[in-house]
């Protein structure tokens, strides 16, 4: 029997999976935009975003002073992991409308 847990996802949490949306969506995220998008506190969104930079799914670099947060392009399965991303993003309109509407930095048109 299949149950669906709140807060629970295929990445994990809903949290993980919004993080996860978004830096798909956006190509390159910070902390504080993530937290801002999801809702979530920055040391939950750093505990995540460091969690699948430590497992291979992100990296990162700096601009300036900001660490900024991508999808590793070398990553198994990358686009397929991008393209369920996405699938998932079109499927949460709402989240997808939110992304929209936050002003983040120039390198992050939403």
């Amino acid at each position: 029997m299949l149950v669906n847990s709140p807060g629970m996802s295929l990445f994990g949490t809903k949290l993980r999976e919004d993080c996860l949306v978004a830096v798909n969506k956006l190509i390159e995220s910070t902390v504080p935009e993530l937290s801002k998008i999801t809702g979530g506190s920055k040391t939950a969104i750093k505990n995540i975003v460091t969690g699948l930079e430590d497992v291979g799914v992100l990296v990162s670099r700096f601009i300036g002073r900001s660490k900024v947060y991508r999808i590793n392009d070398r990553y198994p399965n990358v686009e397929e992991l991008k393209a369920l991303l996405h699938s998932i993003g079109m499927n949460r309109p709402e989240f997808l409308k939110q992304l929209g509407s936050l002003n983040l930095t120039p390198n992050n048109p939403a």
